[in-house]
């Protein structure tokens, strides 16, 4: 006879198999397929799982989202749960923020994990399992990479000192030469300046990677130049730009 407690480890043990990321599938006969998302810190993000069935007219029974720790999928940090039940879902999120992400199951064919606000520690790898009443279980591997913003921007004249607001006054004829760098974030940005409102030089260089650097130079300042709006603008993505802006004095 076997002993009772022993049977409630076997039963633990097997539960433990049915919830695995690593449940045993024809899929994971070989790697699974990685999908790129890149996101902006303090943005939002969602990462898509396909939950389209490969036997028509059958239905999903459970969905689970993971992220890669250490080279391991421990705990799901969210699940879509329909097994058991008859009508609606169980949602259940492992994580103490659950009001920073949430699990979208109505965007067919995905389930998407959305993260409402992005954080730089999000950055990582993420597991979707899907299991089916008759299909093959599938698994989806999302590689979510986050940039964070430049969060400063300063200007500095010719003798390294620092600026704001309005520079000179040059008599005309002078040269003008104002250094501005684009400070924080990750990975580096750009570093472009403006004059009245149109582009002037784009030769910007990384000095480190959370500074970047441009320095302008005009020559043969003409009176025309007085009260010229010269701004530098930075960023490393597409959502997100931080301007500063000085004026010239002549």
């Amino acid at each position: 006879m076997v002993p009772f407690v022993r049977v409630i480890d076997i039963l633990l043990f097997m539960q433990c198999l049915l919830i695995s990321p690593y449940k045993s599938s024809p899929q994971m006969a070989h790697e699974v397929d990685v999908t790129e998302v890149t996101a902006v810190a303090g943005l939002m993000s969602s990462l898509p799982c396909n939950t389209t069935p490969t036997v028509p007219g059958d239905k999903v029974l459970l969905v689970l989202w993971y992220k890669d720790k250490y080279g391991k999928y421990g705990k799901p940090l969210y699940s879509f749960d329909l097994r058991g039940e008859k009508d609606g879902v169980s949602l259940i999120w492992a994580n103490e923020e659950e009001d920073r992400v949430n699990l979208n199951i109505q965007s067919e064919p995905n389930a998407v994990l959305n993260f409402l606000t992005v954080q730089d520690s999000d950055s990582g790898m993420y597991r979707c399992r899907v299991d089916f009443k008759k299909s093959p279980t599938r698994f989806k591997n999302v590689q979510l990479t986050v940039k964070v913003p430049p969060n400063e921007v300063e200007f500095m004249d010719e003798k390294g000192m620092r600026v704001q607001g309005e520079i000179g006054p040059y008599m005309v004829g002078d040269t003008l030469v104002i250094t501005c760098d684009v400070l924080g974030g990750w990975p580096e940005s750009s570093a472009v300046w403006y004059k009245n409102g149109e582009n002037i030089d784009t030769s910007w260089q990384v000095i480190t990677q959370t500074k970047s650097r441009n320095t302008l130079k005009l020559d043969g300042l003409t009176r025309g130049d007085q009260g010229s709006k010269l701004t530098c603008s930075g960023s490393n993505n597409n959502q997100t730009i931080i301007n500063l802006s000085i004026y010239l004095s002549i």
